[in-house]
């Protein structure tokens, strides 16, 4: 539009709409206000230098007693403010070999079904091979440990066979006990390797589940 047309449009004065051009734009109006902790910030501070990981309700409880009676979420505020970003936490990349390894696990809902002639909870099992992430679902309505069996022979058959290590996390149906190791202690009536066609599900592994590649043809 030209300039010469924006005073009629705008159904302005030609000499107003040139004089508040030639006007430099108004700079930003910054409002602060006193706020309760104001008095307390350096205590807070020296505070957090001395303990990076005290936590803001601490705080709020060491403020009160010196006077402050304002409310949590300022102190959180200002916990954060003066901490600063987070520096990201690395974590190492595990990944695993073909045939090497394979993930159990069920998975909770909220939604409830009829079964039966009964309300029940919806769940689900998944087996997920950690090379390729190829994975299989199942819907059920239990995770007991004739159903995690049934399920877990028809996994095996869909992926065409069995991995070395099996991790079944802190299963109820199969895990009496684990540690940090990843090492568990599996029911009695787990199958051990020398019962029929469920010796091929290999030796089982609990604890904490690795993370495997995220994509492979």
């Amino acid at each position: 539009m030209a300039s010469s047309q924006r005073p009629r449009r705008l159904g302005l004065d030609r000499e107003t709409v040139s004089k508040w051009r030639a006007e430099s734009p108004p700079g930003t109006i910054t409002r602060s206000r006193p706020s309760k902790l104001d008095e307390h910030r350096e205590y807070v501070r020296k505070r957090l230098e001395a303990f990076p990981e005290l936590s803001a309700r601490v705080l709020l409880r060491e403020l009160q007693a010196r006077g402050y009676d304002g409310g949590y979420e300022r102190v959180k505020v200002l916990c954060r403010e003066l901490r600063g970003p987070r520096p990201l936490e690395l974590t190492s990349r595990f990944e695993t070999g073909p045939g090497e390894q394979a993930q159990a696990d069920f998975l909770e809902s909220r939604h409830n079904v009829e079964h039966e002639g009964r309300r029940r909870r919806l769940c689900a099992f998944i087996y997920v091979l950690g090379y390729s992430r190829w994975s299989y679902l199942e819907f059920t309505v239990s995770e007991s440990q004739a159903m995690l069996f049934g399920a877990l022979e028809r996994a095996l058959r869909e992926s065409g066979g069995v991995r070395a290590a099996l991790v079944i996390d802190n299963l109820k149906a199969a895990v009496l006990r684990h540690d940090a190791t990843r090492s568990c202690s599996t029911r009695p009536s787990w199958p051990s390797p020398s019962t029929g066609a469920s010796s091929r599900w290999r030796r089982p592994r609990g604890g904490a589940r690795q993370r495997g590649r995220s994509s492979r043809a």
